[in-house]
């Protein structure tokens, strides 16, 4: 939902004068092909992150430079991740859709707006042999879907989840659930004034397993998350393929801690950090 009256109280009057501005116009012509709800959920997307972003743009930039900056970002994000193939199972973007958004909100930190972007990637713990070697794909599918929808669950409406693979699973026969190559692994893309702690991240994620476990085969898998932050004070030079490898290395390392003990596991990339050795992946 977008920001409510009580909420723009909140801002300063400068900053309302100018969310009042720039908050959601007529779509431009890249969105007039979507559908009259895709452009109210646009709407309420890009007002609740103007809202946001707000207090932390307007003492680094200029007005009509963070409008620019945020219909060229957001715009075409959102564009691009409701026209994008979708996975068969979760209805997810596969991660080329991910890195493409990503890189967008690095160029906006980039152009001093003082935010954090946060690549967040989620593997399933135990899922080929405590699910599909005992309960067979068709809980398996219902498994990867669960946990597509818990990923959703627990961002923004305008932070993006989707999957952490490349490909896509073509159809049941030639692409059972866990024979993709890294198929139960998901992503998530936060963007805002600050990194998500490690602490929260893994309270919202227990929050819905808990609301879940009872779910056929949920009690045999665990989750495994790693984490890394971009801001402005990141090393120059990195792109959003770096950020995934980065997450996926502190992943791993989440994979170290028994899932038997902690169900939901959560590691933030640290400098430095290797896969490993002798981790079976």
């Amino acid at each position: 939902m977008s920001p409510s009256e009580g909420a723009l109280e909140l801002l300063s009057l400068p900053e309302r004068e100018a969310y009042n501005r720039l908050r959601y116009k007529p779509p431009p012509l890249l969105l007039r092909g979507l559908k009259a709800h895709l452009r109210e959920e646009y709407a309420r997307l890009y007002d609740d992150l103007l809202f946001r972003l707000l207090p932390i743009a307007l003492p680094n930039v200029d007005v009509p430079v963070f409008e620019s900056m945020l219909r060229r970002g957001v715009v075409s994000s959102f564009y691009e991740a409701q026209k994008a193939q979708r996975d068969y199972l979760t209805s997810l973007p596969n991660k080329p859709v991910l890195v493409s958004i990503t890189n967008r909100y690095m160029d906006m930190i980039r152009e001093n707006i003082p935010g954090t972007v946060s690549v967040i990637v989620i593997d399933i713990d135990h899922f080929k042999k405590g699910v599909n070697d005992v309960h067979g794909h068709e809980i398996g599918n219902q498994v990867l879907q669960t946990v597509g929808n818990m990923v959703s669950a627990i961002k923004r409406p305008y932070d993006i989840a989707g999957l952490g693979f490349d490909g896509t699973r073509r159809n049941i026969d030639a692409h059972v659930a866990g024979k993709a190559e890294n198929g139960d692994e998901y992503g998530l893309i936060f963007f805002g004034a600050g990194d998500i702690p490690v602490e929260e991240l893994q309270r919202r994620l227990e929050r819905q397993y808990e609301l879940n476990k009872n779910l056929p085969g949920m009690e045999a898998i665990g989750l495994s998350v790693g984490v890394v932050h971009f801001n402005q004070e990141s090393l120059p030079g990195l792109t959003a393929q770096d950020l995934f490898n980065q997450a996926d290395i502190a992943m791993y390392n989440a994979k170290t801690i028994d899932w038997q003990r902690q169900r939901i596991k959560v590691v933030e990339y640290t400098e430095h950090m290797t896969i490993p050795e002798g981790l079976d992946r």
